[in-house]
């Protein structure tokens, strides 16, 4: 049998068993390749209803304009900055967020994950009250 008789989403799949390290259940479900609004496609064209939307896009949808349109501004304009330098982007969300919120929630610290923004939480709850 050549490749020509097996779907995409097969030969996706046989890819996916010899490179991913997954778990055999993983390589029985569809092998996404598109997504728009509320909805994902697999490697053959078969449109699903997303109610596995995830972190990123469960407000919005999928490959919402906008947000598209904002991560192209900012990948064109600065892309990275260190957590030890300062960059104009995170002074001006840190003075917008400051105008939003109540006295004295004035400052930001901007992190990457849950996992370091409970940390750091929990390192300031310790300041504040004296440790435990």
């Amino acid at each position: 049998m050549g490749n020509q008789d097996v779907s995409l989403s097969e030969q996706l799949r046989a890819k996916a068993a010899q490179f991913l390290l997954r778990t055999p259940a993983y390589l029985d479900q569809p092998v996404l390749v598109k997504a728009r609004g509320t909805s994902v496609w697999d490697a053959d064209g078969k449109e699903y209803l997303d109610f596995n939307a995830g972190q990123m896009c469960a407000t919005l949808g999928h490959s919402h304009p906008r947000l598209v349109d904002a991560i192209k501004r900012g990948a064109e304009t600065f892309i990275h900055s260190g957590s030890t330098q300062l960059n104009e982007i995170s002074i001006r969300l840190a003075e917008q967020l400051a105008s939003l919120l109540p006295e004295p929630l004035k400052m930001s610290l901007f992190l990457s994950t849950g996992s370091e923004a409970n940390e750091v939480a929990l390192s300031i709850a310790k300041k504040f009250t004296g440790g435990f």
